[in-house]
C-alpha cells in the first residue's frame, strides 16, 4: 500500500508541477519524510464497478499476435476527482494498472490520466 501511494504521490506531484503551479517541486516535496502524504480518489459507484470487474485473460494478454502489434487494452478510464494534501484535481481519468492490471475487484491498482 505505501509502495502504491508513493507512485502515486510522485505521478500527481509531477502533474501538479506541470499544471503551472510557479513552485519547484523537490525531493522533499515529492517524498516527505515527516509525514504521510493524503490522497484522496472520488469516483461515482457505476463508474467503480465498471473498472473494478475489468479483466484481461492471461491467454489472450499473451497471445502469439502480440508480437505483430499490440492488442487490443480492455481497461478503460472512468471520470474522478482526486485531492492530493487538499489540492483538488475535479475531472481525472483513473483505470485499472498494467499490463495484467490488477485483478483484485476490492483494491484493484490504478492508473490516474491528470
Amino acid at each position: 500500500m505505501t509502495r502504491w501511494i508513493i507512485c502515486l504521490a510522485t505521478v500527481l506531484c509531477l502533474g501538479v508541477a506541470a499544471y503551472g503551479n510557479a513552485k519547484e517541486l523537490t525531493l522533499d516535496d515529492i517524498f516527505p519524510t515527516d509525514r504521510v502524504i493524503d490522497v484522496q480518489i472520488t469516483v461515482s459507484e457505476r463508474d467503480w464497478n465498471t473498472i473494478r470487474f475489468q479483466s484481461r485473460n492471461f491467454m489472450d494478454a499473451l497471445n502469439e499476435r502480440r508480437q505483430f502489434g499490440p492488442i487490443e487494452h480492455p481497461y478503460t478510464y472512468v471520470d474522478a476527482s482526486v485531492s492530493i494534501d487538499g489540492v483538488v484535481f475535479p475531472k481525472v481519468g483513473i483505470r485499472k494498472k498494467g499490463f495484467i492490471g490488477s485483478q483484485s475487484h476490492t483494491r484493484p491498482s490504478l492508473k490516474i490520466k491528470l
